[in-house]
């Protein structure tokens, strides 16, 4: 983001120092979601193109910035749709989430509308807000102020460091992942994560693939659905990949009737571990 200045952070076996330089004109990247599902993927998807170009923003799944939109008619209950002629006060309720440090902020706008046909909610909102200039205003500085108001790298660094100390891998490799594919504080994290990913690989590898063959055993949607995520977990590495991708291979024979998903699940983590692509499984424990 073009009003940002980032300092980068070296991580270093136990210490964290912050180094001076600075990062200015980054891109950022942002995640846009309906959790109540009621705005449509046509108006999901106006807001992204909308966000992309008022936030000089892209869209991506394993963003940092998440945009949460919801909306309310009258009588406080969710909106699915407008009754054609019908007079409603619509409100926009738009949260924003840093997934890194789990902090958040709130704010709406509300609109009073006359549908002179049905229409969708979220068709409504976006063309209420997208043709009101200041309401856009208003968002885009919130965005930018929410995004600067959390980027402080010292207390990343610190947030890393902790979880590192608490071993909480998987959690850590999350926010590595994120912060790697987001380029923000340009963090220096390959030392760290050399480390965590070895600690990682050497405890979880044996137990997690004896777990998922019992599970493969039991031959059942539900525990062959559990031994994929089991799979998933596990950081490729060379130390267990020839077991690994023997218990794939079973996962794949008795899932032969799994639903598309996680077929293609199954499909991903063979890639993976044929490659021991460790980046990519980063980015596919950002998207889980």
């Amino acid at each position: 983001m073009n009003s940002f200045i980032f300092r980068y952070i070296r991580i270093v076996v136990g210490v964290v120092l912050l180094l001076p330089n600075p990062i200015i004109g980054q891109k950022v990247l942002y995640n846009l979601v309906s959790p109540d599902g009621k705005i449509g993927t046509e108006a999901m998807n106006s807001f992204k193109m909308l966000f992309n170009r008022e936030l000089n923003a892209e869209y991506s799944n394993n963003a940092i910035s998440k945009i949460i939109i919801t909306s309310r008619n009258t009588n406080s209950g969710m909106l699915e749709g407008i009754d054609s002629r019908s007079i409603n006060t619509l409100t926009m309720l738009v949260r924003l989430f840093n997934t890194i440090t789990g902090r958040d902020t709130s704010f709406s706008f509300q609109y009073e509308i006359v549908a002179l046909k049905p229409i969708s909610a979220g068709d409504l909102l976006f063309n209420n807000f997208s043709g009101k200039n200041a309401d856009v205003m208003v968002f885009k500085k919130a965005f930018n102020d929410f995004n600067k108001a959390n980027l402080d790298c010292a207390k990343i660094a610190a947030q890393l460091k902790k979880l590192k100390a608490d071993n909480q891998y998987e959690e850590l490799l999350r926010k590595i992942s994120r912060l790697e594919q987001n380029l923000l504080c340009n963090t220096d994290l390959a030392v760290l994560k050399k480390e965590v990913l070895h600690v990682y690989s050497t405890e979880l590898c044996e137990k997690k693939l004896y777990d998922a063959k019992v599970l493969i055993a039991n031959g059942s949607s539900q525990a062959l659905n559990q031994a994929t995520t089991i799979l998933r977990s596990i950081p490729p590495s060379k130390e267990c990949r020839d077991q690994a991708i023997l218990v794939i291979h079973e996962l794949s024979k008795a899932g032969g009737n799994q639903n598309e998903r996680i077929q293609k699940k199954v499909n991903n983590l063979d890639l993976m571990w044929a490659n021991i692509d460790i980046n990519n499984w980063m980015l596919q424990l950002t998207e889980d």
